[in-house]
Order: structure tokens, then C-alpha cells, then sequence
């Protein structure tokens, strides 16, 4: 069911990046072992975030054979794991799966977004914190009992280094969310961040024109497409979308 909700949300009214249409299912297998690797990264340290992205899709053959590499070794360590605990293997099975409606085997509008970890970062997180209460008894059994045997082999010690982990954890998170409250305050902010973030996207040029044109800077906003028709590279609908806009707005003026 769950598989059947994410594939049915993949819907955009933004456009966005579709170079990536006229790929081979290989080619585009081997991109998302790149994206998969970068949405780890992103869940276990969110840094810059983007309304859209722009990931490669050329040039990468060393980033696809370092994630091929990675991810079967990791799937060989979950294989192992799972056979002492089958939860592992669920939760890794699980995370997978999950992506796979966002992976454009099905094709969609964006290669990469934000939106597509929301489902698979639920096992993920489940799985980094029972490994981490696991990493912690190990330590524990083997370090701490022998050096500190009255304090280790108390009740409160294991849940109160964990709490101390999860409460780090969940500052940088809640540090990282009020940031970006600022940035999510109305369109005009949200794309004018885009638009230094990823100024390279055609749509996001065109969303941020269409800010400035709803708040009646519609000059702004034409030489905005301007500069984007020539310092972008839109494909044909979104070169005909910043002409119409462009006409629109100047005869309107």
C-alpha cells in the first residue's frame, strides 16, 4: 500500500529537470546508485537543501562504481545480519522498496527531490538507532564493565548515553528546521534561495520570475527569463513557457 501512495504522489505542477527522459533503464540504474548513496549523506547529516536539484548524469562513471561497490557490499552485510535478526534485513528491504517509486524506472518529472525520503526515512532512522543502542551494549560489555563495573552495569547508564545521543541528534535537526522557516516564509524567499542554490534549472528561474511578477514586479520578472534564456539551457516547453511569459508581461506593462 505504501508502494502504491508514494508511486500515485509523484505528481509536480512545477516542471523540472528532463534530461533525463531519453535515458536507458541501465543509465539510469547507474545514476540512481549515485542518488541513493547522496540521500544516505543527506539523512545523516542534512546540509544544503534545495527545493530542486540538478544531480549529473554524465561524467560520473567513478561515482557509479564507487556506489555499485558500496551498496553491495552493503547489501552482503545486511544478507549476513539478517540471518542472526530478520528485522536488519526488513528494515533494509524496506528502505529499498520505498524508494523505488522515486527511482524514474517509472519515469517522473524530477531525478532527485526532498519529498522522495519522507517514506524510506522511517526504516532508515529505525535502523540507525538500533544500531547505534547495539554499538553502545557492545562498548559497554567490552570496555566499560571492565574499567567502570559499578557505573556501566547500572540500569540508566546505556538509556542515558543514548538520550544524550538522540537530543544532539534532534538540536541539529530542530537548528537546521528553524533556518530554513525563514526560508520556506513565501514564495518570493523559497525561490530566490532556490535560485542561488541551483541556478542552473530553467524552472526554477521561471518560479522565481512568477514570484516577482504575483508581487507586480513584472520588469523584475521579464529580465529575470531574460538572462535565464541565455545563461540556461531549457529544453523546448521551457523555452516556449519564458517566451509566452516574456510577451505577456511586456505588453502588459
Amino acid at each position: 500500500m505504501l508502494l502504491v501512495i508514494t508511486m500515485l504522489a509523484q505528481t509536480s505542477e512545477l516542471g523540472g529537470v528532463r534530461d533525463h527522459f531519453g535515458m536507458s533503464k541501465l543509465e539510469l540504474i547507474s545514476v540512481d546508485t549515485v542518488i541513493m548513496s547522496k540521500y544516505v549523506q543527506m539523512l545523516l547529516w542534512p546540509g544544503t537543501r534545495s527545493v530542486l536539484y540538478d544531480p549529473p548524469t554524465s561524467g560520473i562513471a567513478w561515482n557509479v562504481t564507487i556506489s555499485v561497490i558500496c551498496w553491495l557490499l552493503t547489501a552482503i552485510m545486511f544478507v549476513r545480519m539478517g540471518r542472526r535478526q530478520p528485522l536488519i534485513l526488513f528494515a533494509g528491504s524496506t528502505f529499498i522498496l520505498l524508494l523505488i517509486p522515486v527511482l524514474n524506472l517509472f519515469p517522473i518529472t524530477t531525478l532527485m527531490n526532498d519529498r522522495y525520503l519522507y517514506l524510506p526515512s522511517i526504516p532508515f532512522f529505525a535502523l540507525i538507532f538500533s544500531g547505534a543502542m547495539q554499538l553502545l551494549e557492545r562498548l559497554r560489555e567490552r570496555i566499560l564493565v571492565p574499567v567502570l563495573p559499578n557505573i556501566s552495569r547500572s540500569g540508566y547508564f546505556m538509556p542515558a548515553v543514548f538520550g544524550v545521543l538522540v537530543l544532539a541528534m534532534l538540536t541539529r535537526f530542530s537548528w537546521q528546521t528553524e533556518r530554513y522557516l525563514m526560508i520556506w516564509r513565501d514564495g518570493l524567499t523559497l525561490w530566490q534561495y532556490t535560485s542561488r542554490q541551483v541556478p542552473e534549472i530553467p524552472v526554477v528561474q521561471i518560479q522565481l520570475a512568477n514570484s516577482y511578477h504575483s508581487q507586480g514586479d513584472a520588469q523584475r520578472a521579464v529580465t529575470i527569463l531574460q538572462d535565464a534564456l541565455e545563461q540556461t539551457e531549457p529544453d523546448e516547453l521551457d523555452r516556449a513557457r519564458m517566451q509566452q511569459k516574456i510577451q505577456n508581461w511586456s505588453t502588459a506593462k
